[in-house]
């Protein structure tokens, strides 16, 4: 798992570990229903049928789980594709240090797609921990002592005949290497997700990433979609 640096200047170190609260509200029964309808389906079934993402049923689970709550009596997961389960799990035994996100992308590269909920899933059923993202504020001066240590994340503002871009450039700190860019009209989650990823699956995975507290690195209400990506690595 990735810890994430956040730049700036007030010394304290937290975690973070509770259910994202973000887009659509769902009430308590709502979520009853939708977890129920997938337990006697599917997932995918329940997510068409309700317009709501796998991953968000996936995490409402883990949340139930961590609560210890039921449902109608125990929710019990269980094994919708037994052939799809185990390439995941021999896969994460094969690299039993990676993450949902990398096995996945192994999965991918030999010409198996999956969902990196449903990986996620599979992986915790069979004892799989999910790490909490650990966030670190920095005072001072820092400086990695290994390549892959630590990966800068930041965005460059300029003008083209007046039309602002933005590029974004992530750096190894030990190095200076560019491991990854991508230019975008604004700072958005998006193109930092795809560069991110694109960097791990080129050179490998960072120990840790740094970067500032713009809106697609850092949310202030929960997870942002770039930390719960790290979450998964």
């Amino acid at each position: 798992m990735l810890s994430s640096g956040v730049d700036t200047r007030g010394g304290s170190t937290s975690k973070i570990k509770k259910c994202p609260s973000r887009g659509k509200r769902y009430s308590k029964a709502q979520k009853e229903e939708i977890l129920q309808f997938a337990q006697a389906n599917s997932v995918e079934e329940a997510a068409g049928k309700f317009k709501v993402t796998g991953s968000s049923i996936y995490e409402w689970r883990r949340c139930l789980k961590r609560r210890g709550g039921t449902l109608e009596g125990e929710i019990k997961i269980e094994d919708q594709a037994e052939d799809r389960d185990q390439k995941i799990i021999n896969m994460w035994r094969q690299h039993p240090g990676f993450g949902p996100s990398q096995i996945r992308n192994m999965l991918k590269r030999g010409g198996f797609k999956v969902s990196v909920g449903t990986v996620r899933h599979v992986m915790e059923g069979n004892g799989y921990i999910p790490p909490t993202l650990k966030r670190k504020e920095h005072m001072g001066r820092y400086e990695a002592d290994r390549p892959r240590e630590l990966y800068h994340l930041d965005f460059y503002h300029f003008y083209v005949h007046k039309q602002k871009q933005c590029v974004l450039f992530i750096e190894d700190d030990y190095s200076r290497f560019i491991a990854g860019w991508a230019m975008a009209p604004a700072e958005r989650a998006d193109p930092v997700i795809a560069s991110f990823e694109q960097a791990v699956r080129r050179y490998g995975r960072p120990e840790g990433v740094m970067s500032d507290r713009g809106s697609a690195f850092h949310s202030w209400r929960g997870l942002s979609r770039f930390e719960a990506l790290l979450e998964d690595y």
